[in-house]
């Protein structure tokens, strides 16, 4: 079974790219991409291995199915909720906004709010 958290080992390495390679502005997107999904892929493993199931409307989204269920524990619950969605919001720019500039600081900083959630994670147990 593949571990999630190697993302956001893959992304703090495409993090730290240097600015003068061809690649840099693409390996940074990557970087927020990957520290989005290792922090959302494990919190939906938590809440699996917590019994925890996604809301059953169908006309919300995957990951928005996934937060509202979560949502429903605890205010640090909620925390974490718009802790994901915040960097959400920030791979969605890496991802598909070309106009936007995402910089290496821009990377470090989604890897260092992902380490946070995944450790604010632990604590819900």
């Amino acid at each position: 079974m593949f571990n999630w958290s190697k993302y956001l080992d893959l992304a703090s390495e495409l993090a730290v790219t240097d600015g003068a390679s061809p690649l840099a502005e693409a390996s940074w997107r990557t970087s927020v991409s990957r520290a989005y999904y290792a922090a959302y892929c494990v919190t939906v493993e938590w809440m699996e291995s917590m019994f925890i199931p996604k809301n059953a409307d169908e006309h919300m989204g995957e990951h928005e199915r996934w937060y509202t269920s979560l949502e429903l524990r605890s205010d640090d619950a909620c925390d974490l909720v718009d802790a994901l969605r915040a960097l959400k919001a920030e791979r969605v720019a890496a991802d598909y906004k070309s106009h936007e500039s995402i910089t290496a600081s821009t990377a470090t900083e989604a890897c260092e709010e992902a380490r946070g959630i995944l450790q604010d994670l632990s604590f819900l147990s």
